[in-house]
């Protein structure tokens, strides 16, 4: 099964995206994306969804896992959560589940006490390159959540 995980983080005011394509339990490629300074949120968000369903289409993904943002600033939080709300949008039109995970959910799924836990039993767990961008690597813990509780 290929996951694709999500992360969206919020720098000066804009969202930088992590990714990693999992595919059982191996991390087979990972990315970041950030806003395009010279657009406005809309225009931001639209490329972050074009983006998205690119990579979905690509490399055929069965699912998309998003760690959902739970620290920052009342606006950070908000800017965070309209790029989830666009991944989540690419991975509709392409007709793929999507899950957004936060809280004791998501430590549950991957089996530790807190986040920074988590990061380490994904590192433990999965094979193949670990992503080199914090992003990235929420995004592969956000996949390993998805492969060991699907649904």
């Amino acid at each position: 099964m290929d996951v694709l995980g999500a992360f969206v983080k919020v720098a000066a005011g804009r969202y930088l995206a992590g990714f990693a394509l999992v595919s059982d339990l191996v991390v087979v490629d990972s990315w970041s994306y950030s806003a395009p300074a010279d657009l406005d949120e809309g225009g931001q968000l639209g490329e972050l969804a074009q983006w998205v369903e690119d990579r979905i289409r690509q490399h055929d993904a069965n699912y998309v896992s998003i760690k959902g943002t739970e620290a920052g600033s009342a606006k950070a939080i908000r800017t965070a959560q309209h790029g989830e709300g666009a991944i989540l949008g690419a991975a509709g039109r392409c007709g793929v589940p999507a899950k957004v995970w936060t809280g004791q959910g998501y430590r549950a799924a991957i089996g530790a006490r807190d986040n920074a836990s988590a990061l380490l039993v994904a590192r433990d767990t999965l094979r193949g390159a670990w992503p080199a961008t914090t992003g990235a690597r929420e995004a592969a813990a956000a996949a390993l959540a998805l492969l060991q509780r699907p649904g």
